[in-house]
C-alpha cells in the first residue's frame, strides 16, 4: 500500500510527549521572550501582557508510534529507531489509540491540525554526517550518520521525524512557519 495521493484525517501520537509538561513549554515560551528583548523580570513576574501569543515550535518530543489515518479508513504506523532507521507499518494500529506504553499528555489530533485534509505527496529520507566529540580513551572524532525523515504534503505542509537520544524523537511540523502561538500548544496539553 502505498501512502502517497492520500488525504489526511487524523494524526495520533501514541503515549506521552516529554516536552509537553507544561514547565517544559513554559521554559520554551521563556527563552523565546527573551530572545527578541523582553527582559527576564518582566517574563517571570507575570508582567508580559501577550504571554499566551508566544509562537513556540509545534512538534512533540514522544518515544511511541505515530499513528496518521486517512480519509479512506486506512492507516499508516511509524516509529524512528537507532537514529538512521524507521519503522513503518500500515493497518496495523487503531487510529483511535491513544496511550501505549506511557498515558498520553497532549491532543496531537489538535497541535497538528493543519495537516488534516491535506493529501500526502512525497515521503524523504535525508541523512546527516557529523562528527562527533573524540570517543573517551580515543584521540580521534567518532562520525555519526542521523536521519531526518519528511512527508510533504499539499499546502506547503508536512512532517519532520527525528530521533534525538534514548529512544526519543521529534515530530514537528512542516508549514512556512513551524511555529505556534503558546496558547494554541498549551491547549492541546492534556493534564495527566
Amino acid at each position: 500500500m502505498g501512502i502517497c495521493k492520500k488525504q489526511v484525517k487524523d494524526i495520533s501520537i501514541i503515549g506521552f510527549a516529554e516536552n509537553m509538561r507544561k514547565s517544559k513549554l513554559a521554559f520554551t515560551a521563556r527563552i523565546s521572550l527573551a530572545e527578541v528583548g523582553v527582559p527576564y523580570d518582566e517574563i517571570d513576574e507575570g508582567k508580559y501582557p501577550h504571554w499566551d501569543e508566544t509562537l513556540v515550535p509545534c512538534e512533540a518530543v514522544v518515544c511511541e508510534p505515530v499513528i496518521i489515518s486517512f480519509i479512506d479508513g486506512s492507516t499508516f504506523e511509524f516509529q524512528p529507531v537507532n537514529g538512521s532507521s524507521l519503522k513503518m507499518s500500515t493497518n496495523q494500529l487503531n487510529g483511535n489509540m491513544k496511550n501505549g506504553l506511557n498515558l498520553s499528555n497532549f491532543n496531537a489530533s489538535k497541535m497538528f491540525s493543519e495537516i488534516k485534509g491535506a493529501e500526502i505527496q512525497a515521503v524523504y529520507l535525508r541523512s546527516i554526517t557529523y562528527n562527533s566529540a573524540s570517543n573517551g580513551s580515543y584521540n580521534y572524532p567518532e562520525v555519526r550518520v542521523k536521519s531526518i525523515f519528511q512527508i510533504h504534503m499539499t499546502g506547503d505542509y508536512g512532517l519532520m521525524i527525528y530521533q534525538w537520544y534514548n529512544g526519543l524523537f521529534s515530530v514537528a511540523l512542516l508549514q512556512p512557519t513551524s511555529y505556534n502561538k503558546l496558547r494554541r500548544i498549551m491547549e492541546s496539553a492534556r493534564k495527566i
